[in-house]
């Protein structure tokens, strides 16, 4: 049964029996009813369809061409080669366990002594001796 599709704007069309979505869950056929949520999931992961009449997960490998009986030795023989086209499969995703251990290098703030000027400049006016034995005392506050 084909799609009977309904057009919105600015929105993606979809089908008003089934309700897939083009471009995002719409099996190849349509069903006649509206899709179960899980048939939903499984047509937008690719992993079911509903082609000629019935639900099908198209990444299933295809079935194995029968094996031709066996001839005697001394009959002859005719051999038939076939290819058989295997939808790529995602990779299970691999967990891995470890007990190593990771560092990070982090940075360490190192203090930089900072040059603080000191009037150098003597006035005659003023008498510099009790400044004679005078130290400067500074400290750094860090946040």
């Amino acid at each position: 049964m084909s799609h009977e599709m309904v057009q919105r704007h600015g929105s993606p069309d979809f089908c008003k029996d089934c309700h897939g979505v083009e471009g995002a869950s719409l099996p190849t056929d349509c069903p006649g009813s509206p899709l179960s949520s899980s048939q939903l999931n499984g047509v937008y992961r690719g992993e079911l369809d509903y082609r000629d009449g019935e639900w099908l997960n198209p990444r299933a490998p295809a079935p194995a061409p029968e094996a031709a009986p066996e001839a005697p030795a001394d009959s002859n023989t005719v051999h038939f080669e076939t290819e058989v086209e295997v939808p790529d499969l995602e990779p299970e995703p691999r967990i891995i366990h470890t007990t190593e251990t990771r560092y990070v290098p982090v940075p360490i703030p190192i203090p930089v002594p900072i040059p603080i000027p000191i009037n150098t400049n003597t006035n005659t006016d003023v008498d510099n001796t009790e400044f004679e034995d005078a130290e400067v005392d500074v400290g750094i506050n860090k946040r």
